[in-house]
């Protein structure tokens, strides 16, 4: 099961606390989650299997999608927040 261990900032780089991450869509169905991003705007995700995935991180003021192409090790994506 590859591990997504991916970082969230916002416009200014800075890490954006709280996030919130959730799978749009991927090579197969999975349950619909969100998790949130800790202090230092990290998260860990286990996805079922190697793919393209994309998920969307959210905060209050400002959102953007991400595109994956995860492989059998897993990825370590920054995903950058736009203003809405």
């Amino acid at each position: 099961m590859p591990l997504v261990r991916g970082r969230v900032v916002d416009e200014q780089g800075q890490p954006a606390a709280g996030a919130r991450i959730m799978i749009v869509s991927g090579p197969q169905p999975v349950p619909d989650i969100a998790l949130l991003a800790d202090a230092a705007g990290c998260f860990t995700l286990a996805l079922p299997c190697p793919g393209s995935w994309t998920l969307l991180a959210a905060s209050d003021s400002a959102s953007t999608r991400a595109m994956l192409d995860v492989g059998p090790k897993g990825a370590q994506p920054l995903i950058a927040l736009a203003g809405a």
